[in-house]
């Protein structure tokens, strides 16, 4: 029905109505997506406000997380993957030297053997991109060994600077007049760097990082909700 309704009102107001159709999408999409957060919010905590309760259904979902982490089984089915990931590290370490003495023919050939001394330019840069795929594997799974920090605030405080940055700049842009490009600029940086600094002072890892004196939360808002801050920020300038 609200496609139908955004179609009538494209071919009714011609170019003048597409503006407008996309802040009906918009509107359209954020409904769909808000409706099964709203209603998980509701199940789980009671309160029909996301955006102020996943602080502490995350919490909930760490100590869950910790618990699953020191059971033996999952102990086991890690040694498992690990062994299996040790194997596969070994067998594409061993690639570029087979490609070498041509007992592994690159992709696409499968009778004539790669000849390193005149390589085609198409093969040659199948090569080079497979080395960088590999790369960038072996570089994911070696930042994910460290531990950089709780997944879970990672990904929300992504979503928390990705909300600082872009948010105002494109509400703005839209529906105020006198917006422009060195406001929206501006405001992406105030508001990016507002996230980030209430970040730096109340995460545990980010203070014990870049050696931030900790200062107490904002209104008990924890730092994964940065955005709740970096928002009204980046829209002031």
């Amino acid at each position: 029905l609200g496609l139908a309704g955004i179609l009538v009102c494209s071919f009714l107001g011609g170019m003048r109505a597409v503006t407008w159709t996309q802040v009906a999408q918009y509107i359209i999409l954020i409904v769909a997506y808000m409706i099964p957060v709203v209603w998980l919010a509701v199940k789980q905590t009671g309160v029909p406000l996301p955006q102020f309760v996943y602080g502490t259904v995350l919490a909930k979902v760490t100590e869950r997380e910790k618990v699953l982490t020191a059971d033996p089984k999952e102990r086991e089915v890690r040694d498992i993957f690990k062994q299996r990931a040790a194997e596969a590290k070994a067998r594409v370490d061993a690639l570029p030297k087979s490609w070498e003495e041509g007992r592994a023919a690159p992709p696409r050939s499968h009778a004539e053997p790669f000849d390193s001394t005149n390589p085609d330019p198409v093969k040659a840069a199948q090569e080079r991109d497979t080395q960088r795929l590999i790369f960038l594997a072996l570089v994911a799974a070696w930042v994910t060994s460290l531990k950089p920090g709780n997944i879970l605030f990672l990904v929300g405080a992504a979503f928390s600077m990705a909300a600082s940055v872009f948010f105002p700049a494109l509400v703005l842009g839209v529906f105020w007049k006198r917006a422009n490009k060195w406001g929206a600029v501006a405001g992406m940086v105030f508001g990016l760097g507002t996230c980030l600094y209430y970040m730096a002072h109340t995460y545990p890892q980010f203070i014990q990082w870049f050696g931030t004196a900790k200062m107490a939360l904002w209104f008990g808002i924890e730092p994964i909700s940065a955005g709740i801050f970096g928002i009204p920020a980046g829209s002031s300038r």
